[in-house]
């Protein structure tokens, strides 16, 4: 398979894991036969099949790699980390603000690119379907995106969800928490327990059903923690 540069700026492109690409300091055109994919600057990690080349499948596509542009001065909070304080819009209309569940509730808060797409209703519903065992782990979840808060309030009629989705439309909160990106927004799931504290970070776009995995074995580890 060849790929080359159309572009001017094009810097490096490494084949890894299963013919995925990392591209890395470059802003460039790359051309496969007559297909054509945008990559943008610093690391991409090219998975979506709107942007691979004809000659590879979906079947070929990592689970817990994706298509995301990270800037330069984005760093993504890291396990240990104290979770930055922020408040915004609930779907009701009704504000939020995270530090009225700091000290009473673990929270799972997860960011996800957008409501009504395929993979982010079989998220947020595999949330729904866990909830017993999220309640009964003291866990408050709270899901994420750049919807408005009238586009969450229907998402989550539609899909009976009880958590809460709460609007982020100027990416602040993204931008906090480190999961911006120009293209696809990260799919990312942070587990906060009571004294602010982050025990869990986990980043796939594509293994849209593990986020509820690593929630729940995060928050088993706290509880276990407590008890002890």
């Amino acid at each position: 398979m060849e790929v080359k540069p159309s572009g001017t700026l094009f810097s490096s492109l490494h084949f890894i894991r299963r013919n995925c690409f990392l591209i890395y300091n470059s802003t460039s055109i790359l051309t496969n036969k007559n297909r054509n994919f945008l990559v943008g600057s610093t690391i991409d990690i090219v998975t979506n099949s709107s942007f691979i080349p004809s000659t590879l499948g979906r079947g070929q596509i990592s689970d817990n790699i994706y298509m995301s542009e990270r800037r330069e001065n984005v760093v993504m909070l890291k396990v240990g980390d104290t979770a930055p304080l922020f408040e915004s819009v609930k779907d009701s209309g009704e504000k939020f603000a995270l530090t009225d569940l700091i000290g009473k509730s673990n929270v799972v808060l997860y960011f996800y690119p957008k409501d009504f797409t395929a993979g982010c209703t079989k998220e947020a519903c595999t949330f729904r379907d866990n909830w017993d065992r999220v309640n009964s782990l003291g866990a408050t979840v709270i899901g994420i995106s750049s919807d408005s808060p009238d586009t969450h309030s229907k998402f989550k009629k539609e899909h009976s969800l009880q958590f809460t989705l709460v609007s982020d439309q100027d990416k602040r909160i993204r931008k906090l928490y480190g999961v911006e990106s120009r293209f696809i927004p990260p799919r990312t799931t942070f587990v906060i327990d009571k004294q602010g504290k982050i025990r869990s970070v986990f980043n796939s776009q594509v293994n849209v059903t593990k986020h509820v995995e690593e929630s729940l074995r995060a928050l088993e580890d706290i509880s276990k923690e407590v008890a002890s």
